[in-house]
């Protein structure tokens, strides 16, 4: 999160692979040692947001927390497209995609 706020990357995807120590979803914390994540980098209220998420063990899970040992991280930077999230009504999240207005 850091390096996203720093570098002012607003709406992207990222990609990560290695060896984790251990991941904690909304079920609690699972011991994992090869995993892949996968996410979006949005708009959220003018903040960065991040909703980040595993496949391992044949299944995909959405990541609260994280512990990693060796793990590459690479971001793609959206510059001409915002990715864009809200909170609908109810309270769930929602992203669009929108061309940057200059």
């Amino acid at each position: 999160m850091n390096l996203i706020e720093t570098y002012g990357i607003k709406s992207g995807v990222l990609e990560g692979y290695g060896k984790l120590r251990y991941i904690e979803y909304k079920e609690g914390l699972i011991d994992i040692e090869d995993a892949t994540l996968h996410g979006t980098i949005s708009d959220l209220q003018g903040k960065p947001h991040i909703e980040l998420y595993c496949y391992s063990d044949g299944k995909t899970r959405r990541i609260e927390k994280l512990v990693s040992e060796d793990f590459t991280i690479i971001i793609t930077r959206f510059d001409e497209i915002e990715l864009h999230s809200r909170l609908d009504e109810r309270g769930k999240l929602e992203l669009s995609i929108g061309e940057e207005t200059k």
